[in-house]
């Protein structure tokens, strides 16, 4: 039976192993010494290229066995991966190329830098000892996918993942996160996510308004003077600190600032997602989500950081124990508000 079968390089994208072991190397490593197998040229191509390709390829008349080469628009190395990586991140990284660590010796570092892609990267890097590039154009003659360039493709893989994450009901995606949380939160990707909830004898409609009313002049509930402080030392670094407020005291819309937060999600009366607008070492958000369950609920709170390089993960943990201090009380006091006006009602 006649056969298309498609041979490509390095594949990029969201959760690939290629990608993921790029992303870990220049996010935990702040010095890194590339061998010199790392400057080998190969032609990277983005995940959503390969699927075009796939895709294109169910309409094409198949007459015989035909082998494809793809690859994306540009060729470069894996040391200019780690280099447009560290670009779109923001990230400064000290390379020392060396002339010696064999694929070997290389794999051998990786499995202590990558433990989780350590099996499948060793294998990786024993496949760039030569050039992999295209040689044959005729993928580009007979299909009408023009691949993007390695640097888009990261680019691309970065924003597929925000989008796939900002969409994420974390409870339902991962047992580890359906009870209390673990100290040090459970790691997704390059992100580390704490997660924690608390039970409330009311409908979630009664819930619900307390958690859009956040901040402002209503405060956060518990450490009030603790935010305060926080915001103080983000206006020293240039920050934008406590002074915006909220725009209502009540009601939130997507876009809304509140204090140094900004609403990125709403689902009135279920979810609130907030993305951190202050200084940080990182990206972070806060979500508030409440979950019905007949004449009760139980209210979840999600924060949610991405750290950038060894400071980013300095920082998470640094401050762990005040977070977790901060936001475990916020939530209990949520509830208990919530049950205190329920009463009163």
């Amino acid at each position: 039976m006649p056969t298309l079968e498609f041979r490509a390089s390095i594949i990029l994208g969201s959760a690939s192993i290629s990608f993921e072991i790029v992303r870990t190397l220049v996010e935990r490593l702040p010095v890194m010494v590339t061998p010199r197998w790392t400057r080998t040229l190969a032609q990277p191509i983005a995940v959503e290229d390969v699927i075009s390709y796939l895709v294109a390829s169910l309409d094409k008349d198949v007459s015989k066995s035909t082998v494809f080469e793809i690859g994306g628009s540009d060729r470069v190395s894996y040391l200019g991966l780690l280099r447009d990586y560290a670009k779109i991140r923001g990230i400064r990284r000290i390379i020392l190329p060396v002339p010696f660590l064999t694929p070997r010796l290389s794999s051998l570092w990786l499995g202590l830098v990558t433990p989780v892609y350590a099996r499948v990267g060793r294998s990786l890097i024993e496949g760039v000892r030569n050039e992999t590039l295209v040689r044959d154009d005729k993928a580009l003659r007979e299909f009408r996918v023009r691949p993007m360039s390695a640097a888009t493709a990261l680019e691309r893989a970065l924003k597929n993942e925000d989008q796939e994450l900002a969409q994420t009901r974390w409870s339902d995606a991962y047992p580890d996160l359906r009870g209390d949380a673990k100290w040090g939160g459970v790691r997704f990707g390059q992100r580390v996510v704490d997660s924690r909830t608390e039970p409330v004898a009311l409908p979630a409609d009664q819930v619900f308004p307390l958690v859009e009313a956040i901040g402002g002049d209503t405060g956060w509930y518990y450490g009030d003077w603790l935010w305060r402080v926080r915001g103080f030392l983000d206006l020293l670094v240039g920050g934008v600190g406590l002074r915006r407020g909220r725009r209502d005291p009540k009601r939130l819309r997507p876009g809304d600032a509140v204090d140094f937060w900004r609403v990125e999600l709403l689902e009135p009366g279920r979810r609130l997602r907030l993305r951190a607008e202050m200084v940080l070492p990182g990206r972070a958000w806060l979500e508030f989500e409440v979950q019905p369950n007949r004449s009760r609920c139980t209210l979840r709170q999600t924060a949610e950081f991405d750290p950038l390089g060894w400071l980013g993960h300095l920082y998470w943990y640094a401050l762990y124990p005040v977070h977790g201090l901060i936001f475990g009380n916020m939530l209990k006091r949520i509830a208990r508000e919530a049950e205190l006006r329920g009463r009163g009602a």
